[in-house]
């Protein structure tokens, strides 16, 4: 607790010293008037230092739901408590905006109100409207109060630290319309087990230098002669998501809300994917190198969600140079989903080597870009373009 004395109340107490010592020489009725009348001022500041901040403690409280997507409005609620009978006159509350949200919307200001009187419980409520994604961290509760004359100012800090999570916004989309239908090859067919890389398609006459492991004993017990079994490579059934967060892409002017809604595609394909049975990763070239498998389905919405919450545009490697650094992993018959705020020639050789791989390519160009005309390249400027039709889904709660 901080207490605050004003010049006047020196002004005021040097004033009562000089018309007391006044009065004891001079026997004047509107002196003796102007030394009760200043001490009754000076009453008011004595009470207010008497009184202090007993009995008196600060809450928080978040009004309505319990998780939060960017975009939704998030009201607050401070409560004052009194536990003694003195009431409180005139209390100032100060709650400070999370710093996010006040570098999201240059907002310089906190939330102020004064009470008239605290007698027992008073509320405040206020909203903070289109929050945005990521961490919102409040801060402590400040109180402050003055006497009726303003000479005494009593400060106090109520430590009420707390974080609410915000999650990207996104959109309910089929994960067959990002990757459009499979096309399988001659001979090839869909992989369905981890385990295995091929799939018998065959018997051909045993030569030399087959593993006896191929051996087919049955066939070659039937015809007399050693048969090998023939296989046939399968395709690969996972899907793998590359957010690009590379920091020295895009304009810095519409970065942040170009990078936003870079975020809120990948968590809707994320989202789409993780409520499906199709194999799935979420790779993220940020300073991290955040990385989330679905290996575990009932735990990977809730991880990838997260990660996606806390993203920022910080990565000091480019998309193409990621994207072939990780080619290795990506087998015939993949699914490559980028998302990137720009598509240069640089990230077209690197796509060209996937697509000769027969790796199945998905771009989405994050902005109003225009002159890039590929069958696999898809410009998006509002998310409603990724699923038009589509609402912003609320069951994610039981996911996240």
């Amino acid at each position: 607790m901080r207490i605050k004395y004003n010049k006047e109340v020196y002004i005021l107490l040097s004033a009562i010293i000089f018309i007391y010592i006044w009065s004891l020489f001079l026997d004047y009725e509107v002196i003796r008037q102007l030394f009760w009348l200043t001490t009754l001022i000076l009453i008011f500041p004595i009470i207010t230092l008497l009184r202090g901040f007993y009995g008196l403690s600060a809450e928080r409280s978040i009004v309505g739901k319990k998780r939060f997507f960017a975009g939704d409005d998030m009201e607050i609620k401070v409560k004052l408590k009194n536990k003694i009978y003195i009431p409180i006159f005139l209390p100032e509350i100060v709650d400070s905006l999370p710093l996010s949200y006040k570098l999201r919307h240059n907002e310089k200001n906190d939330v102020k109100a004064v009470l008239p009187l605290v007698a027992k419980e008073k509320s405040l409520k206020y909203c903070l409207y289109n929050i945005p994604r990521g961490q919102l961290l409040f801060s402590d509760i400040n109180i402050s109060k003055k006497d009726l004359f303003g000479f005494v100012e009593m400060k106090k800090h109520i430590k009420r630290t707390e974080s609410v999570l915000v999650y990207p916004k996104y959109t309910i989309v089929n994960p067959e319309s990002i990757v459009g239908i499979r096309q399988q090859c001659q001979g090839e067919k869909k992989q369905y087990k981890k385990q295995d890389t091929s799939q018998i398609t065959g018997l051909r006459e045993y030569q030399h230098g087959d593993k006896l492991s191929l051996v087919h004993w049955k066939a070659s017990a039937k015809n007399n002669i050693l048969m090998s079994k023939e296989f046939t490579p399968k395709l690969s059934r996972k899907s793998y998501l590359i957010l690009d967060c590379f920091k020295g892409v895009g304009n810095e002017k519409d970065s942040i809300d170009l990078f936003e809604l870079s975020v809120s595609v990948a968590a809707s394909i994320t989202y789409a994917f993780g409520n499906s049975n199709e194999p799935f990763s979420l790779l993220m070239n940020n300073n991290y190198r955040w990385e989330v498998d679905k290996r575990k389905p009932g735990q990977f919405l809730s991880q990838a969600m997260r990660k996606l919450a806390f993203v920022q545009k910080d990565g000091s490697v480019p998309i193409e140079v990621f994207c072939d650094k990780n080619s290795f992993r990506f087998e015939k018959g993949t699914n490559v989903i980028i998302v990137s705020e720009s598509f240069d020639t640089k990230l077209r050789k690197v796509i060209a080597k996937l697509l000769n791989k027969k790796v199945l390519v998905k771009v989405f160009i994050i902005g109003d870009k225009k002159g890039v005309n590929l069958p696999f390249v898809k410009n998006i400027s509002s998310l409603e373009e990724l699923h038009k039709g589509s609402r912003r889904g609320m069951n994610v709660e039981n996911k996240v």
